[in-house]
């Protein structure tokens, strides 16, 4: 089931295959262009949301 944040214009989404690269990735996840653009615009508030999901499934040691 995706994960859909915000409420302005055009809310994110974030899909279950990404939560599941996020979850068995080595590095933190990254923005493309179109996310940071509607980020910016939209307030959709995706880089936090991206940032807890790495959290939680890299918790600190």
């Amino acid at each position: 089931m995706p994960f859909h944040i915000g409420s302005g214009c055009l809310p994110a989404t974030i899909s279950n295959r990404r939560i599941y690269r996020i979850a068995w990735s080595d590095t933190p996840p990254e923005m493309s262009s179109w996310e940071k653009m509607k980020e910016f615009f939209c307030s959709t508030h995706q880089t936090e949301a991206l940032e807890c999901i790495w959290t939680i499934c890299h918790p600190p040691a």
